[in-house]
């Protein structure tokens, strides 16, 4: 069976061997035919990954044309295998095969990850943090997403609003959204956008471009301030 096979493989002691056979378990798991108890394994083992990545980072000293050059590397694991678990977990909750409870077990594991990155107490590295964020971003554009799930990441991104990947996933999720549900969010964060207004009017000319995009994704919503509101 190809499922037990890449199980086995994603225990070996060979990284490429694991890395590859958890990759391919992610895509198995949110195929359309994936039944529950696959899924349940999957999401467990990526779960299991995440906790226990290595975060380490290591000083190697070398030497390159007969010069002494320290090497600074952080683990394998945090550079290959995170970046699988955290695509695999938008994967699987954002496939058609993946049950309700097991979508909201994986937005309350990613909303739980990314508020511990948020605080400190997690240590992912720059990199790892968006991916986060965008692992979020693609689950909160679902078509199919409940509104209570939908707004438990839009409010776990939004301590970062400031921070334009941030913004930006948001925006995408309140346009994939019009309902009325989402209105008083997509309202509250428009207005921070604005309040980011320098004294002339304008934006910094770096950000100009995504804040833009941005807002427009919200002003083009037909359902923009509170619920009986148009």
């Amino acid at each position: 069976m190809v499922s037990r096979t890449l199980l086995n493989a994603a225990g070996s002691p060979e990284g490429q061997e694991a890395n590859g056979a958890l990759e391919g378990l992610t895509y198995l798991a949110a195929s359309r035919r994936a039944d529950p108890q696959l899924i349940a394994t999957v999401t467990g083992l990526l779960r299991r990954v995440m906790d226990e990545v290595r975060t380490d980072v290591v000083a190697r000293e070398t030497e390159v044309d007969g010069e002494k050059v320290i090497e600074i590397a952080q683990g394998e694991d945090l550079v290959e295998k995170l970046p699988i678990a955290l695509a695999g977990c938008s994967r699987i909750a954002c496939s058609s095969s993946c049950p309700p409870a097991f979508v909201k077990e994986l937005v309350r594991e990613l909303t739980g990850r990314w508020r511990k990155i948020m605080s400190g107490e997690l240590v992912w590295g720059p990199g790892n943090a968006m991916l986060a964020v965008r692992a979020l971003q693609d689950i909160g554009m679902q078509a199919g997403l409940d509104s209570s799930l939908r707004l438990e990441v839009l409010k776990a991104l939004a301590p970062r609003l400031a921070q334009i990947p941030v913004l930006l996933a948001i925006s995408k999720i309140l346009q994939a959204d019009d309902s009325p549900a989402i209105a008083p969010s997509a309202l509250t964060v428009g207005q921070h956008v604005l309040s980011r207004r320098r004294p002339d009017g304008g934006y910094e000319a770096e950000d100009r471009p995504d804040i833009l995009a941005a807002l427009a994704r919200i002003a083009a919503r037909q359902n923009l301030g509170l619920p009986d509101e148009k």
